[in-house]
Protein backbone atom coordinates (compact mmCIF):
# COMPACT_ATOMS: atom_id res chain seq x y z
CA UNK A 1 0.00 0.00 0.00
CA UNK A 2 1.47 3.22 -0.82
CA UNK A 3 0.56 6.76 0.90
CA UNK A 4 -2.05 7.89 -1.26
CA UNK A 5 -3.48 4.40 -0.78
CA UNK A 6 -3.34 4.46 3.26
CA UNK A 7 -4.66 8.14 3.35
CA UNK A 8 -7.46 7.43 1.36
CA UNK A 9 -8.35 4.39 3.52
CA UNK A 10 -7.75 5.94 6.38
CA UNK A 11 -10.04 8.91 5.27
CA UNK A 12 -12.84 6.79 4.25
CA UNK A 13 -13.05 5.11 7.34
CA UNK A 14 -12.60 8.41 9.81
CA UNK A 15 -15.70 9.89 7.40
CA UNK A 16 -18.24 7.67 8.83
CA UNK A 17 -18.60 8.81 12.38
CA UNK A 18 -15.94 11.97 12.68
CA UNK A 19 -16.82 15.57 11.74
CA UNK A 20 -14.78 16.68 8.24
CA UNK A 21 -12.02 18.93 10.25
CA UNK A 22 -11.27 15.86 12.56
CA UNK A 23 -10.91 13.84 9.03
CA UNK A 24 -9.17 16.21 7.84
CA UNK A 25 -6.67 17.01 10.81
CA UNK A 26 -5.89 12.80 11.46
CA UNK A 27 -4.77 12.46 7.79
CA UNK A 28 -3.06 15.52 7.42
CA UNK A 29 -0.82 14.36 10.58
CA UNK A 30 -0.56 10.71 9.36
CA UNK A 31 0.52 12.59 5.88
CA UNK A 32 3.22 14.45 7.67
CA UNK A 33 4.59 11.36 9.45
CA UNK A 34 4.65 9.55 6.77
CA UNK A 35 6.88 12.31 4.65
CA UNK A 36 8.84 12.89 7.79
CA UNK A 37 9.52 8.80 8.10
CA UNK A 38 10.19 9.03 4.24
CA UNK A 39 12.86 11.78 5.22
CA UNK A 40 14.36 9.62 7.67
CA UNK A 41 15.23 7.59 4.94
CA UNK A 42 12.26 4.89 4.65
CA UNK A 43 10.74 4.34 1.92
CA UNK A 44 7.02 5.32 1.41
CA UNK A 45 5.89 1.81 1.54
CA UNK A 46 8.15 1.36 4.26
CA UNK A 47 6.74 4.18 6.35
CA UNK A 48 3.28 3.01 5.64
CA UNK A 49 3.87 -0.30 6.81
CA UNK A 50 5.37 0.69 9.84
CA UNK A 51 1.82 2.06 10.79
CA UNK A 52 0.08 -1.09 9.97
CA UNK A 53 -3.78 -1.46 8.90
CA UNK A 54 -5.07 2.20 8.27
CA UNK A 55 -9.15 0.79 9.49
CA UNK A 56 -6.86 0.12 12.42
CA UNK A 57 -5.73 2.98 13.28
CA UNK A 58 -9.37 4.64 12.40
CA UNK A 59 -10.78 2.55 14.77
CA UNK A 60 -8.94 3.57 17.41
CA UNK A 61 -9.07 7.19 16.54
CA UNK A 62 -12.51 6.75 16.55
CA UNK A 63 -12.93 4.93 19.68
CA UNK A 64 -10.95 8.21 21.03
CA UNK A 65 -13.48 11.05 19.74
CA UNK A 66 -16.43 8.84 20.69
CA UNK A 67 -14.89 8.16 24.41
CA UNK A 68 -13.91 12.34 25.03
CA UNK A 69 -16.86 13.47 22.48
CA UNK A 70 -14.10 16.22 21.83
CA UNK A 71 -14.53 18.68 18.66
CA UNK A 72 -12.44 21.56 19.40
CA UNK A 73 -9.27 22.63 17.47
CA UNK A 74 -5.97 21.25 16.43
CA UNK A 75 -3.77 22.67 19.13
CA UNK A 76 -6.14 20.83 22.11
CA UNK A 77 -7.34 17.98 19.72
CA UNK A 78 -7.96 14.81 21.63
CA UNK A 79 -8.10 12.89 18.36
CA UNK A 80 -4.94 14.30 16.86
CA UNK A 81 -3.51 13.24 20.35
CA UNK A 82 -4.65 9.70 19.94
CA UNK A 83 -2.54 9.67 16.36
CA UNK A 84 0.59 10.82 18.14
CA UNK A 85 0.33 8.23 20.45
CA UNK A 86 -0.75 5.18 18.14
CA UNK A 87 2.91 6.75 15.95
CA UNK A 88 4.89 7.14 19.31
CA UNK A 89 4.63 3.64 19.64
CA UNK A 90 6.32 2.54 16.77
Amino acid sequence: MNKREFLETLKEALSEEMPASLVRENVQYYSQYIDGEVEKGCTEKEAVEKLGAPRLIAKTLLEAFETTGQTYGSDGNQTTRAARKICAAL
